[in-house]
């Protein structure tokens, strides 16, 4: 088993990397109105799974939950992601980006945790464990589909405007 120090860093870089996201959907909402139910809405869903992730850590410290050691990589993983996000809020705090640079940024993001593994479980998993990796992946996935279908329709409709100038 992965020592318990490992566990609890994997689990508060889990937390800070949902506290970061929401924090930058916060950043996109203020800079971009026309998105702004979107944003605050993964925002709002952000701090919860950060929530989920702080009481889940009271279980890795007690021993009650444990990650496998296939989930070992995630504490350098996430901290690059970390990382990303810090700068990401930097371009929009400093007015640096249009809509489809956010919405592509935060797809991005969504879709990196998904594909680098970071909700899946893995045999070894405590339960608990499992249905909180399981409910990340559910969410995380809902996100990236939200984002993907903004992000095809803000380029659909930046060709159109294209076109329209061309003519």
């Amino acid at each position: 088993m992965i020592p318990i120090e490992i566990q609890m860093d994997i689990a508060k870089k889990m937390e800070q990397f949902e506290k970061a996201m929401s924090e930058l959907y916060i950043n996109y909402a203020k800079l971009f109105p026309k998105f702004e139910p979107l944003w605050r809405g993964l925002a709002v869903a952000e701090t919860e799974h950060a929530d989920w992730l702080h009481v889940f850590q009271a279980r890795v410290a007690d021993g009650t939950v444990h990650f496998n050691e296939a989930h070992i990589a995630l504490a350098d993983m996430i901290q690059t992601a970390l990382e990303e996000i810090d700068r990401e809020i930097e371009k929009a705090k400093n007015l640096k980006m249009l809509p489809i640079d956010a919405l592509s940024a935060a797809l991005r993001l969504e879709k990196s945790a998904l594909e680098k593994g970071w909700c899946n479980s893995f045999d070894g998993d405590s339960d608990v464990l499992k249905r909180v990796l399981t409910a990340l992946a559910t969410d995380t996935t809902k996100h990236a589909n939200q984002l993907q279908e903004l992000f095809d329709a803000e380029v659909e409709a930046m060709q159109k405007q294209q076109d329209v100038a061309r003519r």
